[in-house]
């Protein structure tokens, strides 16, 4: 079950850079759902906005590697695997790296398979 609440728009004012995420873009639109954001044209090229149901935000975002800041010799967002967590404190850091946690255990996770005649 996620810890993640539903919401149409998360008040992310004041937050700022509490830690980091080293995944791949792939696995964070498939725990998060797709970017709420393209940026700010600038350092910023995709973002996601996040609410815990205990009402805790964080911001997931990449900074100053992607196209909008250096160009052509930036990463596309896709390729992106190094992500900024912003938040008011380190719990959120926790929340992202917990759910993130969660996600990958249910979906990459494969019980061995029952083997024949043991």
């Amino acid at each position: 079950m996620s810890n993640i609440k539903k919401v149409n728009r998360v008040d992310v004012n004041g937050t700022s850079l509490q830690g980091r995420i080293h995944t791949s873009f792939d696995d964070l639109a498939d725990c998060f759902g797709e970017p709420t954001s393209d940026g700010d044209g600038y350092k910023i090229d995709v973002e996601w906005e996040i609410q815990f149901v205990d009402g805790t935000v964080a911001t997931i975002y990449n900074w100053k590697n992607g196209k909008n800041y250096c160009g052509d010799e930036g990463d596309d967002s896709t390729d992106i695997t190094d992500w900024h967590i912003g938040a008011h404190n380190l719990k959120a850091v926790e929340q992202v790296h917990a759910a993130m946690d969660a996600h990958l255990k249910a979906t990459c996770y494969q019980a061995p398979a029952q083997l024949e005649g043991a």
